[in-house]
């Protein structure tokens, strides 16, 4: 776990009042009174044996309680009558506030409460704490009572202590004692108790006129109310160990504290320079601070974490890092949350990022910070793109062929420094990856040192593109490198392409671009008969001196056409048909001789400078032929083949025939190209005709075959290589036999899908063509190339703080419970 780190400003709470009147608990408030300290003259008083003697004492006894009261109210000196009267050091109070077990609690003592006695002849009148008791005959009434009970919804705990010092005299002077600690001690008890939650309260009072407290809290409190019990002899109560004098109040629920709710009440940002005003952080080994204002809501104590995260598409990338902090209810402290636990893979210069600000109740929205590398404006080159594809993969060169007219060059200049700038130069170098050129006009063959480079403006964080179109006939067909640089930074980002023409290979056709170098070979033609038995040396007119299995090699031919297009495949000229290409000596022979398999048919031709063509191959496979002629025998597995070869021109009865034309989907032929590759089977069906793999693999041709386990295979093609395959021994419409398919109207595809589905016939292996084409390009001069700039402005950063939360604050009322205390001086 990271240190926490931060710092914390504020201070506790003024919620309250003055020490007189204490802080209020929700339910009420304390009222803690000064101690009475009488300093007076000692007069004894005679027994007083009539009414009278007792009225004329009870005035007195009011004169006293009117000239305490006063005291206490006013802060000044006042004038009590002492005739008569007596203190008495009695009385012990403890107020004390716990939750579910008392023996934890934050408690208060008064201790004395002190009390004046006036002795009569039959009884003994008690002035303490503002009541006043009469004994007689061990009898003891309330005649009034102290100020501690419940006044409508408030529960109010107030008394009055008195202490004495030395009296003379018929008066004594009443004074409030200036020292004010039993005051705080209250105060800060009450305080304690609410941040801790707190909310019971016991208060037990010891007193020698425990008869008089008990009558008075017995009547001041409703005993049927399950949540006040009232217990003599100090039963239950802490502090005082089974005193028969005390009297324990425990009330359930006195109070009703709101628990803590942490608030990030303001965002402030970041912290520190110039830049975080502006919530910028400029990289620093030290990290970055962020400042927020956290309110407790709620009136109880708590500590809690404090804590930044920083985040990416709503997820957290940096921390959460922060510090605890305890906050009293009520109160708010300014809080310094550092963040130091990132690498420099975590942020990106240049960035917005949001951030928030969080503890266990609360979290902040909407803060952003912008990341910069430096204070100073710094410009940096990403994105090199060609044609708005990812150009950054010299491995993978962006293919700019003839399907655009332009290539347009472009990259992302963003300044990731945290001042703004102006007119800051940015260039392109185009080179291309092949010494002669190279060698013939050095490494800027486009002229671009010397052209005007691009003048940008960028706020801090704004990113923009800057792109420069050239003609693509400008260009060399050559792989091509080109750099952006901005000048002033030196920053820059490279990108690769590749000029070419485009070659689009059809399902059955190819689409060649002009003056292109097309070679086309016939490299195989593997059609025979199921061999049938035959006698190969008759012996008189009925015997075999040899017999043996008779093969008839098919007659097949093809053609080559091809067929002016437009950039859509459709012919240019509806009206004309496709043409055989001229100079193919092969064309309309039969190529199926089983004593020249392995010869190669070839054909090369160049298209023309401005016209795009098609190229389609030809075939038709022959039933029968008039002459069949013995090409040879041999022996396989002690097995002798006799091989029927049909010479050209006596094939007849076409078994398939298959058109070139760019207006008709054929079914029995497919192109495989390097995207497009695999051969649905390479089993010929029987053991006199060549499996596809030996064409393929031989050293004429040259294409690595990998069989798959199905019985299919992978063709590895080159770019610009392809192969036409051709079956021509089965037709959906034309020679729908062995197999018999249930629909003849099949399309091309799902025909297609039935060679890959299924062994044996169609299997696509019974002519294959082989194609290769070297696409063209005239002659240019590089100094003709003209790149055309543009500069596109981005959008700057929009960062600021989160808002903070306003949250009510706590029903907890000062009015509930009252305690107080005055402390009155006599003398």
């Amino acid at each position: 776990m990271t240190e926490r780190t931060g710092t914390i400003t504020g201070g506790d709470n003024d919620r309250g009042v003055t020490p007189l009147v204490g802080v209020v608990l929700l339910i009420g408030m304390v009222f803690v009174g000064a101690i009475l300290v009488g300093i007076t003259g000692w007069v004894v008083m005679d027994s007083l044996s009539s009414e009278s003697d007792a009225e004329s004492t009870y005035s007195t006894v009011e004169a006293t309680d009117h000239g305490i009261t006063t005291a206490a109210s006013t802060r000044e000196m006042q004038t009590i009558p002492w005739d008569g009267a007596n203190y008495v050091d009695d009385g012990e109070v403890y107020i004390a506030w716990y939750d579910d077990d008392i023996s934890s609690n934050h408690n208060v003592s008064i201790d004395p409460i002190g009390a004046i006695e006036y002795e009569l002849a039959d009884r003994t009148v008690v002035y303490q704490s503002g009541a006043t008791w009469e004994i007689q005959d061990d009898d003891m009434q309330v005649t009034s009572g102290p100020n501690i009970g419940y006044d409508d919804s408030t529960l109010q705990l107030y008394f009055t202590t008195l202490s004495q010092d030395a009296v003379s005299g018929s008066e004594a002077i009443v004074e409030p004692s200036p020292d004010r600690e039993l005051a705080e001690d209250i105060e800060d008890t009450k305080n304690n108790a609410t941040q801790d939650g707190y909310n019971n309260l016991s208060l037990i009072v010891d007193s020698k006129y425990h008869d008089s407290w008990h009558s008075h809290l017995d009547s001041a409190f409703d005993a049927e109310d399950e949540n006040i019990t009232i217990q003599r002899d100090g039963a239950g109560a802490p502090f005082i160990d089974n005193s028969e004098t005390a009297i324990n109040v425990t009330i359930k629920n006195a109070t009703e504290t709101d628990p803590p709710e942490f608030l990030v009440a303001e965002d402030y940002g970041l912290s520190g320079d110039q830049y975080a005003e502006e919530n910028i952080f400029v990289q620093s080994p030290d990290g970055m601070t962020f400042e927020a204002d956290i309110e407790n809501k709620g009136d109880e104590r708590q500590t809690q974490p404090v804590e930044v995260a920083i985040k990416e598409d709503g997820e957290e990338i940096v921390g959460p890092e922060g510090l605890d902090v305890s906050i009293d209810g009520g109160d708010s402290k300014t809080v310094g949350i550092d963040v130091t636990e990132y690498t420099g893979t975590d942020l990106d210069f240049g960035n917005e990022y949001n951030y928030t600000i969080s503890t266990d109740d609360d979290t902040t929205d909407n803060g952003s910070i912008y990341y910069a590398k430096t204070e100073d404006p710094h410009l940096n080159v990403t994105k090199p793109e060609v044609n708005d594809a990812d150009a950054s993969d010299e491995n993978s060169p962006v293919s700019a062929d003839s399907s655009s007219e332009n290539v347009s060059l472009s990259a992302d200049i963003t300044n990731i420094g945290a001042e703004n700038i102006t007119d800051s130069d940015v260039r392109v170098g185009v080179q291309t990856l092949d010494d002669e050129v190279e060698n013939a006009y050095g490494t800027d063959p486009y002229g671009l040192e010397d052209a005007e480079p691009v003048s940008v403006d960028r706020t801090y964080g704004e990113n923009g593109t800057v792109t420069w179109n050239v003609s693509r006939e400008d260009l060399f067909e050559l792989e091509h490198k080109f750099t952006v640089t901005a000048v002033e930074s030196d920053e820059s980002a490279t990108g690769y392409f590749d000029v070419s023409e485009a070659i689009e290979a059809g399902d059955t056709e190819l689409f060649t671009p002009p003056n292109s170098e097309v070679d086309v070979s016939v490299i195989g033609t593997e059609l025979g008969y199921t061999p049938q038995q035959v006698c190969l040396e008759p012996v008189g007119r009925f015997g075999c001196a040899e017999h043996g299995y008779q093969v008839d090699w098919i007659p097949a031919t093809t053609s080559i056409y091809t067929q002016a297009v437009d950039e859509d495949g459709d012919p240019i000229d509806e009206n004309e048909d496709p043409e055989r290409r001229d100079g193919m000596e092969w064309s309309g022979d039969n190529l199926n001789q089983w004593d020249d398999r392995l010869s190669t048919f070839d054909h090369s031709f160049t298209t023309e400078d401005d016209e795009r063509v098609s190229l389609m191959v030809q075939g038709t496979s022959y039933m029968e032929c008039h002459d069949w002629q013995v090409g040879g025998e041999e022996t396989i597995n002690g097995v002798t083949y006799q091989h029927r070869n049909c010479p050209s021109g006596s094939e007849h009865n076409e078994l398939v025939d298959l058109t070139a034309d760019t207006q008709t989907e054929e079914t029995n032929v497919r192109v495989l190209s390097e995207e497009s590759n695999t051969m649905p089977e390479l089993d010929p069906g029987n053991d006199v005709q060549l499996p596809a793999n030996e064409l393929l693999e031989r050293d004429e041709v040259d294409i690595d075959v990998s069989e798959n386990p199905d019985g299919s295979a992978e063709l590895d093609l080159d770019e610009n290589e392809f192969v036409f395959v051709f079956e021509v021994t089965h037709h959906p419409q034309q020679y729908n036999t062995g197999p018999e398919l249930n629909d003849p109207e099949i399309s091309a595809d799902d025909y297609w899908q039935e060679a890959h589905e299924r062994s044996g016939d169609p299997n696509f292996n019974d002519v294959l063509v082989h194609v290769e084409i070297e696409p063209g390009g005239e002659g240019i001069d590089p100094e003709d190339a003209v790149f055309d700039p543009s500069a596109e402005n981005g959008i700057a950063p929009s960062v600021g703080t989160g808002e903070g939360s306003d949250g009510e604050h706590s029903s907890w009322s000062e009015d509930s419970v009252e305690v107080g205390s005055d402390e009155i001086i006599i003398g």
